[in-house]
Order: structure tokens, then sequence, then C-alpha cells
């Protein structure tokens, strides 16, 4: 059989002066800016604080190195169906990638029937 694979998307620090409370989602779980990861200490020490507070997120773990957190999410046809997005008052200092508010590569996918003779 073939072995899942989960889902994954990456958020890149471009600023680390927010105005106000900053979020991001994964699925059902919403990370803020000075409540569940600390911001400052440059754009690598807010990466990283994301990166923790992401980790602690059942189904969900996060690597920061530099600016860029790379998260990867649920397998499995859900996996790719995961709101991935930022908000709140400075959404933009968080580039998230894929932009389309979905995390992207889990499998397995359904896809089209296979009709064999």
């Amino acid at each position: 059989g073939s072995v899942p694979v989960r889902a994954t998307g990456t958020i890149t620090v471009d600023s680390d002066t927010f105005l106000g409370p900053t979020t991001v989602q994964l699925g059902d779980y919403v990370l803020t800016s000075g409540e569940e990861f600390v911001v400052g200490g440059g754009v690598n020490d807010t990466a990283s604080n994301l990166a923790d507070a992401v980790s602690t997120l059942p189904g969900y773990s996060a690597v920061a190195v530099g600016d860029l957190v790379t998260v990867s999410g649920l397998n499995g046809i859900l996996g790719n169906e995961v709101l991935f997005t930022s908000g709140g008052s400075s959404p933009n200092n968080l580039i998230l990638s894929p932009s389309n508010g979905r995390m992207t590569g889990a499998e397995p996918k359904i896809g089209p029937p296979l009709i064999t003779p």
C-alpha cells in the first residue's frame, strides 16, 4: 500500500512589527500573536515562536529556518482541504504559500476510477 503523505505549507515572517493581534488559522485552530506566539526580536525569532505554537496543535508540526516556517498538517483527502489563512491586524506580515487558503500535497488522493480490462 501507499504511505500517507501530510499536507504542507509555508509561512514567511516578512515583518515582526504587528499593528495588533494577527492570526494564523490551521483548520479549526487559530493562533493569535501575543497569545499563542510571541512577536518581536526579529523575524527569525517570531518565526521560531510561531513554529513552536503550530507544533502544539494536534496533527500539526512545524520547523522554522530563519524567517521561514514549514508546516506539516493532516494526511489523506482532508489534508488538502484544511483552512490555511492569516488574518487580524497585520496579515500581510505573514506570507503563506500556497496562498489559496489551503495546504497542499496530502496523499492519498481520490482520483478517477481505474478501469482495467
